[in-house]
């Protein structure tokens, strides 16, 4: 097996991020980011969900479509794999594009404010670097972090979502915000954490499995967890479930193939390969479209 630059070198892809503009090469930056954070990145998968449904009037909405309570690996997976496409091939004509229009049919279907999505995008990016800094292997820069805003912001836009914070600190301040006015317990919340957890208990180590709440608990923001309906799990704990995932995410220095945990919950889903029109929610008696079959596999990256 060949040996690649990254492989002799931990920082090299840090240091091509560093020979980009975190502008004009926001997208560029974001993937690399991705490569490198990744076994950092996982908790991001939970918790984003975790911070979606924290809202009773999201929740509202999405109980009554079944999709997250009852076909939330599917679900998962496939916004997953949607991210993933437009993060590797951004926005342009191809596999991006065809990933960012199933992404827009799917949000034409669904009473969602504006505003909520707005929170979802600033979640997702401030998650993606907060998990970065607290379990990643080594120092996040600025300059990656400009990027991944910007890809985030500029993601946002070409999915009519116009009023996403151009900065972290204004993100910071819009969330904070958006969960004194809308994150609050909800019976609705607590019925979809509680699906999502029996999913992840599928998914996460055997011996991890009889505690799955307790960790992801301890990973997820206390406002968050008691929107959910759950108890914060002290603070020794907390300590050691981040130490524990603190040093799986140390394999990222020089591993950098796609965790074999993602892989497989892709694989339950997708085992031949997936198309990108079949991808995500369809209205009902509309079908899913026949299509050309995109990957023989799973792809070779983490695609969160």
């Amino acid at each position: 097996m060949s040996t690649t630059s990254h492989d002799r070198d931990p920082y090299a892809l840090r240091d091509r991020i560093l020979a980009l503009d975190p502008v004009e090469n926001a997208r560029e930056i974001a993937h690399l980011f991705h490569r490198d954070f990744q076994r950092a990145l996982l908790p991001q998968i939970a918790t984003g969900f975790f911070a979606t449904i924290s809202p009773p009037r999201m929740t509202r909405i999405l109980i009554r479509t079944g999709e997250l309570e009852f076909r939330n690996r599917k679900r998962l997976v496939d916004q997953m794999l949607i991210h993933h496409e437009m993060l590797t091939h951004g926005f342009v004509p191809g596999r991006g594009r065809d990933a960012l229009r199933r992404m827009n049919e799917m949000h034409r279907q669904y009473a969602i404010t504006a505003e909520d999505f707005t929170a979802v995008s600033v979640e997702t990016t401030l998650g993606q670097l907060t998990a970065a800094r607290e379990y990643g292997w080594r120092e996040l820069t600025e300059h990656e972090v400009l990027g991944v805003v910007e890809f985030e912001r500029v993601q946002a836009l070409h999915m009519n979502i116009r009023d996403v914070p151009a900065t972290e600190a204004e993100m910071v301040a819009f969330r904070d915000d958006y969960f004194a006015r809308q994150v609050r317990f909800a019976p609705s919340n607590r019925r979809l954490a509680e699906a999502a957890l029996r999913l992840l208990a599928t998914a996460v180590p055997v011996h991890i499995a009889p505690r799955v709440e307790k960790v992801m608990m301890s990973l997820t923001d206390p406002r968050i967890v008691a929107a959910l309906g759950y108890d914060y799990p002290d603070a020794a704990y907390r300590e050691r479930v981040h130490r524990a995932t603190r040093e799986h995410a140390a394999r990222d220095a020089t591993d950098k193939r796609a965790p074999q945990v993602v892989l497989d919950l892709i694989a339950s889903v997708y085992p031949d390969g997936y198309e990108i029109d079949r991808l995500g929610t369809h209205l009902r008696g509309q079908g899913q479209p026949e299509g050309r079959r995109d990957h023989a596999g799973p792809p070779p990256m983490c695609p969160v």
